[in-house]
């Protein structure tokens, strides 16, 4: 494990990329790096959706798979809840950045916490049947970073500067000044539509299967009903799994949902597990958590109103979102 020896200390070093392009021109080059990570901001906004984030190449990967803790070199780190959590802290707190503030974002651990991690938290009885296998933590630590700022369209290469370098470190760095040196679309490369509107769009051949019938889907959201009127449960997150068979690319399919949907908070992920290609892919207006400085900051979309930009009526929206039940309820559940 990369960190298990001893501390690792380092600078950030920063360095300004000659590059006129938005991330749309580097999305194809990236998905042919190992293990490629985008957090793609659609939105520019001064404090929110205005940067974008590449890296490929991890120095270590943390994954949770069948109740344990696994590095990337297959060794178990922990198998029961308590060890897996103080494996985690082990392994993310062995590194520290002397100079952590010169970039927005940094490098670090990049990767995807799913739902069933939960069970590792809180004993909760197991009420569906497991259908994908993936990890249900998936944690890369990555030391360079392709920073995009939409505001003032430029990039930067943030890059850690190892005291005592860990084998591996620099790939990510090289790579992704690689990247950045041959971006798609050269000659149209500073018009960001050009990029985009050469997107195929995607059309699997055949029809996505649902794990619902529309009948049992009905019986379902009727038993949930029931049951929150009955007292028993607060919120139900019912969801409905679509396969596809032949399904394009996944970064075909990511080209087509950021174009038809573009966000101030996506993400694409791609790597192997079980020795088969896998890729997560996210796309969200609202910011979950975000850590600055000791404050944290969150901004659902739930229990909301739009602004509409005269001040009475604005007040009066206000007003009515203070006053309802039903949005301070789930404001307080989530």
């Amino acid at each position: 494990m990369l960190f298990d020896d001893a501390h690792k200390q380092g600078c950030l070093s920063v360095e300004p990329i000659e590059l006129d392009c938005p991330p749309a021109a580097l999305i194809d080059a990236l998905g042919e790096c190992d293990q490629p990570v985008l957090l793609d901001s659609a939105g520019l906004h001064d404090d929110f959706g205005r940067y974008s984030v590449l890296t490929c190449c991890p120095l270590e990967v943390l994954t949770v798979h069948d109740g344990k803790l696994s590095d990337q070199g297959g060794r178990t780190l922990g198998e029961t809840d308590d060890s897996i959590w103080l494996a985690l802290h082990a392994a993310m707190s062995r590194f520290a950045v002397r100079n952590s503030q010169a970039a927005p974002y940094v490098p670090g651990w990049f990767g995807y916490l799913g739902y069933e991690l939960g069970r590792h938290v809180e004993r909760l009885p197991a009420s569906t049947r497991r259908d994908v296998d993936l990890p249900d933590l998936r944690l890369g630590f990555y030391d360079a970073v392709l920073v995009y700022d939409a505001a003032g369209r430029n990039w930067s290469l943030v890059e850690l500067q190892f005291d005592s370098p860990p084998a591996g470190a620099g790939r990510a760095g090289e790579a992704l000044r690689k990247l950045a040196a041959h971006p798609q679309h050269e000659a149209g490369c500073d018009h960001p539509a050009a990029v985009e509107l050469a997107d195929a769009r995607p059309h699997p051949a055949d029809s996505p299967v649902c794990d619902f019938t529309p009948d049992e889907y009905r019986q379902a959201v009727a038993k949930c009903v029931d049951y929150i009127a009955a007292g028993d449960i607060f919120q139900v997150n019912l969801t409905q799994r679509f396969t596809v068979p032949e399904a394009p690319a996944p970064l075909a399919i990511y080209r087509a949902l950021r174009r038809r949907s573009p966000a101030w908070h996506a993400a694409y992920l791609g790597f192997e597990f079980a020795g088969k290609p896998a890729a997560i892919l996210s796309s969200s207006p609202e910011l979950f958590l975000r850590v600055r400085d000791g404050r944290v900051t969150t901004r659902p979309i739930k229990g909301t109103r739009p602004r509409i930009g005269i001040a009475e009526d604005d007040q009066t929206a206000a007003a009515e979102l203070l006053a309802s039940a039903k949005d301070n309820a789930e404001l307080a559940m989530i």
